[in-house]
């Protein structure tokens, strides 16, 4: 597993990793890589890290290559925010090929459906280990078994949707 990108307080990577920690699998593996947003969040992270060996982390900035190396490595990037109406790491994402397990959300079953379905594993409510435990074993994530789209469409979808609102609040 592997959650790429900014850390913020409200992608809940701490709801992530105390998850992962209660995951029996011996070998599976979270990398957390991605610069928290405070020293505060770091610390919070390191002390949830120490406790779990199979928790790997890269808390720096990441450069457009080391970001997308790290999600393409990952059997499966989780997204696992706790309050969403669209996601841009779920895209970039999908976008790079992986296979994703985020909150069930209008936006992300859209995006499943326009990727033909299967490629996003869901979960309702909070981040669970049952969650993890699910996506980890469901046939699709073992390997990459679709070619990445062009996403073109939904992100000029995106825009014009954007763009609207933005005439709505300037009329």
């Amino acid at each position: 597993f592997a959650f790429v990108g900014q850390i913020r307080p409200y992608k809940g990577v701490l709801p992530l990793m105390d998850a992962f920690r209660a995951l029996p699998d011996a070998d599976a593996c979270l990398w957390v890589c991605g610069a928290p947003s405070d020293a505060a969040l770091r610390t919070r992270i390191h002390a949830r890290a120490e406790a779990d060996s199979r928790v790997v982390l890269d808390l720096r900035f990441l450069p457009d290559g080391d970001m997308l190396a790290r999600t393409r490595a990952a059997d499966c990037v989780v997204i696992p925010f706790r309050e969403v109406l669209h996601s841009g790491s779920l895209v970039y994402a999908l976008s790079a090929g992986a296979r994703v397990l985020t909150l069930r959300t209008p936006f992300a079953t859209d995006l499943d459906g326009r990727m033909g379905g299967d490629v996003v594993r869901f979960y309702d409510g909070e981040m669970s280990t049952g969650a993890l435990a699910h996506a980890i074993t469901a046939p699709s994530v073992e390997g990459r078994v679709y070619d990445s789209p062009d996403l073109a469409e939904t992100g000029a979808s995106a825009i014009t949707f954007y763009r609207s609102l933005r005439a709505r609040v300037d009329a």
